[in-house]
């Protein structure tokens, strides 16, 4: 009865967390001009049940990313293999750094795709080096054990 209450009240928190972020996202949809706002709806990746047994992710939500990486927490956790596509500008991130730690924390490798190359292995130093105000393609990649 305690865990279930537990786990009620962390859903109940994590809900008013991204009710908080449809807002921030709505507000960022405004242009220069003063364009409408409109609600955007957002719902944590890891609630739907499909995307448990994912193999692959593309994600590109304009500097959101940390936000949705901590909205699946619960596919994470499963140590899956996975392969994710994610784009990463890093002038649109708070904390690009801490960002990149937390994907290797989850045992991710660092690829990035090359217009020249295809798909290389990057050094998060040498993403560093690169222009932070253009989006880079990056390829995270971990084996994980099958479910």
């Amino acid at each position: 009865a305690d865990a279930a209450a537990a786990a009620r009240a962390a859903a109940d928190a994590a809900a008013r967390h991204f009710d908080g972020l449809a807002a921030a996202m709505a507000a960022r949809l405004t242009n220069a001009e003063g364009a409408q706002r409109r609600a955007v709806p957002v719902r944590r990746l890891d609630s739907f049940e499909a995307a448990l047994d994912a193999d692959v992710i593309k994600m590109d939500v304009e500097g959101f990313e940390p936000t949705v990486w901590r909205g699946m927490d619960a596919l994470l956790a499963r140590g899956r293999a996975l392969t994710i596509f994610m784009e990463f500008t890093i002038v649109r991130l708070d904390d690009p750094h801490g960002f990149l730690d937390r994907i290797a924390g989850y045992g991710f490798s660092l690829e990035l795709v090359s217009h020249n190359d295809g798909i290389v292995p990057i050094s998060g130093e040498a993403l560093f080096a690169m222009p932070h105000d253009i989006d880079h393609m990056l390829v995270l990649r971990r084996g994980g054990v099958a479910a």
